[in-house]
């Protein structure tokens, strides 16, 4: 097996403590089975080279990385820039290993993915010494001992004992996982890991960090962590619910830290539409846990439904999500029949007894007020409240929070997470030229220095290209609310795209029709998505039909979507063939969802097996939604078994609506008993 190389990131201001580092890991290297003796440094890139690119290509090709961690190291732009950023992007996308070596005492708080990171501790038993004091840096420890003069520079090759050894053992460890992980199954539509390398990060992101509330003490709740690990082993889905700081997905993650010795893999669904002619469940001899943390950023995915629908087929798979509780009755709305199938478990504010074991455990806490959860407690509102505060009211850092507030409004509707720093800023210089009606440019060191300090107060996480911030800051700082921020991003990105989505988001036809004026005020043509939302706003088929008859006018096209959805608002039968008679001559071929809502108007099973058979003969093929609907329509047990078997002949694999709706046809207790033994 190839031995593992190194790549050793320090500042040219270093170079004495680059040498001693440099020197025992080629000692050691020289015996080790695992670690490259003959490390990579920046004096083999060869003159007249691109030493930029010399330096990439070890930065993408290494085994692994240490730190020397300085002033001069953190003062450094390139290895912000080139070096830090690019190996947490491997830690993210491989588990790459890196180390981090105190050097000299510095603040590196500021650089919170760098300060989450387990450094080896800057004391003297670490290095085969007693421990000298609780301030004892490396750089105290590898100069020569116990004459230190003024001055003095390290010793060559005082390179501190069993340093190389622990580097050695944690890559020894990382290789294992790494060969667990190239194991995995992968897919499109879920990112993969099991369960023995889970790290607080990858459950709680960046509140897994300790200026966000992270702490290894944990409130126990039995109703809440019973209960849960009851679900786990019946397999019962369930969803999490309560406020915000609650602990809804700690509670989840203490459950998975508690499985590390099982054979268990965790999936994590990706944000993205669901093509169910290529979703697949990926074969595992593994039990698996899928994980929708944030429940409700999934809730318009395309086809989440009838995904769900198939997961709670597996025996070996239990799903489980945390929604917050404003959020949760959307959350039924769009998923009534899948989340009938779940435990809805709330967690409750803390009561008298959980307040004082808090205030009992946390004793660095003692004057922190609670509102009613854990997070409360953890996170430090009141001094942030002042943090916040001491911006003024115009400060380009506040600008900054509320630009993160509306993205997160919008992005709701974007279903993405992030928020890009890109994307801030523009949204900072179109609040400048509208509210504050000035044109006055930001000139990089400004806003720099704005996200440092704001970094520095820790109201944001700095991730690089992207920020992190705490929702309930976004909740409690900035005052402005949703239909503010609704108006502003129409005002600042008038784009068919934000109009759309506007009135996706319209709770009804009149401020749905009120966002299609404004766009043609706007002089922002609406396209055949915009007229289909206004349609399925409609509160009749009437209204839906001059949305149909408005667009075509306009020039806009309607599609399958569009027709499937004025069909959906017809009153009866006879109508809705009419609907579809329309969508022909039009030119617009229909779908499995066309004819699965012109089955659903079917007036009795007859007719509903009719539309199965029209829609054989024009080539589209069943699934299994167009199968329960006409299991539904069947007027006793025995046609509703015809349905079911005809079913799987066509290669329609049942999911549990279908079941569900065949038990609803048994005539009495043993029929439907015997066909659930079967």
């Amino acid at each position: 097996m190839a031995k593992l190389k190194g790549f050793i990131s320090y500042a040219h201001a270093d170079e004495d403590y680059f040498i001693l580092i440099k020197d025992g890991l080629r000692k050691h290297g020289i015996h080790s089975q695992l670690i490259d003796s003959d490390l990579w440094t920046d004096e083999k890139i060869l003159a007249g080279s691109l030493w930029h690119e010399s330096i990439q290509q070890q930065v993408a090709g290494c085994d692994f990385a240490v730190f020397l961690v300085s002033s001069n190291f953190l003062a450094s732009e390139y290895i912000a820039e080139h070096e830090f950023k690019n190996f947490l992007k491997r830690q993210d996308e491989e588990g790459f290993l890196f180390f981090p070596l105190l050097v000299n005492a510095c603040d590196f708080s500021y650089w919170e993915r760098l300060a989450a990171r387990q450094f080896f501790m800057p004391k003297g038993k670490d290095y085969g010494r007693p421990e000298l004091n609780e301030y004892l840096t490396f750089g105290d420890l590898v100069i020569q001992f116990p004459n230190r003069g003024e001055g003095s520079q390290p010793r060559p090759g005082a390179l501190p004992d069993g340093r190389p050894e622990k580097i050695e053992a944690a890559l020894t460890d990382y290789q294992k996982k790494k060969a667990v992980r190239q194991s995995l199954p992968t897919s499109k539509y879920f990112h993969i890991r099991h369960i023995s390398e889970i790290q607080p990060k990858d459950i709680l992101e960046t509140r897994s960090l300790p200026s966000q509330g992270f702490r290894d003490y944990y409130l126990d709740r039995p109703y809440l962590d019973d209960r849960l690990a009851y679900n786990y082993e019946k397999r019962r889905h369930t969803i999490v619910t309560g406020k915000p700081l609650a602990g809804k997905t700690r509670s989840v993650y203490e459950l998975v830290n508690g499985l590390k010795n099982k054979d268990v893999l965790l999936f994590f669904p990706e944000l993205k539409d669901i093509d169910m002619g290529d979703f697949r469940i990926p074969d595992t001899g593994s039990e698996v846990i899928v994980l929708f943390d944030d429940f409700e950023r999934f809730l318009h995915l395309e086809n989440l439904d009838r995904a769900l629908r198939r997961l709670m087929l597996q025996e070996n798979l239990w799903i489980v999500g945390t929604c917050r509780k404003d959020r949760l009755q959307e959350a039924k709305n769009t998923l009534d029949d899948e989340l009938s199938n779940f435990d809805l478990l709330e967690v409750l504010l803390l009561d008298a007894k959980e307040d004082t074991a808090l205030k009992r455990d946390m004793p660095d806490r003692p004057n922190q007020k609670s509102d009613g959860t854990p997070g409360g407690y953890c996170l430090p509102m009141d001094t942030m409240r002042k943090h916040f505060n001491s911006f003024p009211e115009d400060s380009l850092e506040r600008e900054i929070l509320h630009a993160c507030k509306a993205l997160r409004h919008w992005q709701k509707m974007e279903f993405d997470a992030s928020f890009q720093k890109e994307k801030i800023r523009d949204y900072c210089l179109k609040r400048l030229e509208y509210y504050y009606q000035t044109m006055r440019p930001v000139s990089p060191a400004e806003w720099d220095r704005a996200l440092q300090n704001l970094s520095r107060k820790e109201l944001i996480v700095d991730l690089g290209e992207t920020i992190a911030v705490e929702e309930i800051y976004l909740d409690e700082f900035v005052a402005a609310q949703n239909a503010t921020l609704t108006a502003e991003m129409l005002q600042y990105f008038p784009t068919i795209v934000n109009f759309t989505k506007s009135s996706e988001q319209a709770p009804d036809y009149e401020q749905a029709e009120g966002v299609l004026e404004r766009m043609k005020k706007e002089g922002v043509r609406p396209n055949e998505v915009t007229f289909s939302s206004l349609l399925n706003k409609a509160p009749d088929y009437e209204r839906a039909e001059g949305v149909l008859e408005r667009m075509k006018k306009e020039g806009v096209r309607p599609n399958e979507v569009t027709f499937s959805s004025l069909l959906n608002k017809a009153p009866d039968y006879e109508r809705a063939e009419g609907v579809l008679e329309r969508m022909k001559k039009e030119g617009v071929r229909p779908d499995e969802v066309t004819f699965s809502s012109l089955l659903n108007k079917a007036p009795d099973y007859e007719r509903a097996e009719g539309v199965l058979e029209r829609m054989k003969k024009e080539g589209v093929r069943p699934d299994e939604v167009t199968f329960s609907s006409l299991l539904n329509k069947a007027p006793d047990y025995e046609r509703a078994e015809g349905v079911l078997e005809r079913m799987k002949k066509e290669g329609v694999r049942p999911d549990e609506v279908t079941f569900n709706s065949l038990l609803n046809k048994a005539p009495d207790y043993e029929q439907a008993e015997g066909f659930w033994s079967a």
